[in-house]
């Protein structure tokens, strides 16, 4: 045998080289006839073409009486039309290598387009069908109904979503259908109708607010005037809901969920922070959290993972849009550990409160963000999402360049004040959801006030 040689120290790890320079996709804009502002970008390495739509008529459009219903409403788009069945176009699709897909969130539903570029027109009239004519059958509907009801049933048997839920209804209010599940719960979509739906997406769906981010390899004119198919399109507007007064927090308090015999425990712990902003405070809060939360050696992850090995994996993050943010560190960690997992996510989170990061953790910070971003613009998704961010929030194409500018000059102090002003431990409220016969005693011990919640964030017992 021969050994392999080489020209360098092996034991020494390599440095970082210089952070790449992050290439953002040029942007262009345009308009239709009725008024959907498209914003798009080329993408000319593969022959393909992506297209989202998006409509506001998400969550903020329903009613608490109605919960589901934009998401059902949505679904209805994937079924028959007036002039064909779900499986004629979805065969048709299918040959063409083509997909076309609903989605629903807090504000927007979403219709999602996706073609070989050399297929577009006809996947486009597809898609125009699908939106303009949904024949909302009353088979399709309760078909869809079926399965958003036995969805829910499955949400409910996992964990990490119940926490995740309620963790949201507590922060939020059960007064603001955002803070609610999107697919609703059982108990209002078994009272849906296909009228409902019907009703919903007459009133709802329209051009009024709605716009299109598209990334093609064809010319911008090009793919504009295609686009140009949509521009006689016409509907109803909505406007969203007032938000309900967000409620008072009951700062220290354990909400626990029971799940028995449960081999893990899932914990939650955060509160209301920064609503989203691309180059402001949340930027920079998100930027102060990432030694602590946000990377796999992060302070929490270190600690529960790789020294404890109490979980897979541990975090914690900021969140948010225009009218809502939070803060929230999470984990599913293993049953018996739980009662001490909670100790450490509160040392960590305190400690990082009180002293910041260190120097060397600054420099880990640049190093790995300005690194991270080189590659993420590359593909179509990626660049549609770049898109929808700028769409969304009406930012300027350079405000990835932005960004890194506030990155490069944050200093420690500037992060580690931040993490003083927005990491207070005693501002946060804990959701576990685990096996009560076997934690609750435990967790009491805590010395947090305890409030027992079913699956649905009812107060157990009333």
């Amino acid at each position: 045998m021969r050994p392999g040689t080489s020209d360098f120290a092996r034991s020494v790890i390599p440095p970082s080289g210089p952070n790449p320079v992050i290439n953002v996709p040029e942007v262009y804009t345009a308009t239709t006839d009725n008024g959907i502002k498209i914003t798009g970008a080329v993408n000319a390495e593969v022959p393909t073409t992506t297209i989202r739509l998006r409509i506001p008529a998400g969550q903020t459009r329903e009613g608490l009486d109605k919960l589901g219903l934009a998401r059902i409403t949505a679904q209805m788009l994937s079924e028959a039309t007036n002039d064909h069945t779900a499986e004629e176009l979805s065969n048709e699709l299918r040959k063409m290598g083509s997909s076309i897909s609903v989605n629903v969130g807090d504000n927007f539903a979403g219709l999602n387009i996706r073609s070989l570029t050399s297929n577009l027109d006809r996947t486009l009239e597809i898609a125009l069908e699908k939106l303009t004519q949904p024949k909302f059958a009353e088979d399709d509907f309760k078909r869809q109904q079926k399965q958003t009801i036995e969805g829910l049933k499955n949400a409910k048997k996992n964990a990490g979503t119940t926490a995740t839920n309620v963790f949201t209804q507590i922060l939020f209010g059960m007064d603001n259908t955002f803070a609610r599940p999107d697919g609703g719960t059982i108990a209002t979509v078994s009272k849906l109708t296909a009228s409902d739906a019907k009703a919903f997406y007459d009133t709802t769906y329209g051009p009024v607010g709605s716009d299109i981010q598209v990334v093609s390899n064809l010319p911008s004119g090009e793919i504009i005037k295609k686009l140009g198919i949509f521009g006689a399109w016409a509907g109803a507007n909505r406007d969203a809901a007032a938000l309900k007064p967000y409620p008072d927090l009951q700062a220290g308090t354990l909400y626990f969920i029971d799940k028995p015999d449960a081999a893990q425990s899932e914990i939650r712990i955060g509160k209301r922070a920064l609503n989203y902003d691309a180059t402001g405070e949340f930027f920079a809060a998100e930027l102060m959290n990432y030694n602590l939360g946000g990377a796999f050696n992060s302070r929490i992850n270190l600690n529960l993972r790789e020294d404890k090995g109490y979980t897979y994996g541990a975090r914690s993050f900021f969140y948010g849009n225009d009218y809502r943010g939070a803060y929230r560190a999470q984990a599913a960690v293993r049953a018996d550990t739980t009662v001490d997992s909670i100790k450490q996510f509160v040392m960590e989170i305190n400690n990082f409160q009180k002293d910041g990061m260190s120097e060397k953790e600054l420099a880990f910070l640049k190093n790995s963000l300005g690194q991270r971003d080189a590659r993420a613009y590359e593909t179509p998704r990626q660049k549609l999402g770049y898109l929808s961010e700028i769409a969304n929030y009406n930012l300027e194409p350079d405000f990835v360049t932005q960004q890194n500018e506030v990155l490069q000059a944050a200093t420690r102090d500037e992060l580690n004040a931040l993490a003083a002003k927005h990491l207070k431990y005693g501002e946060m409220i804990l959701v576990v959801v685990g096996d009560k016969k076997k934690l609750w005693d435990d967790l009491k011990a805590l010395g947090n006030p305890m409030v027992e919640l079913d699956a649905d964030g009812n107060i157990v017992g009333e």
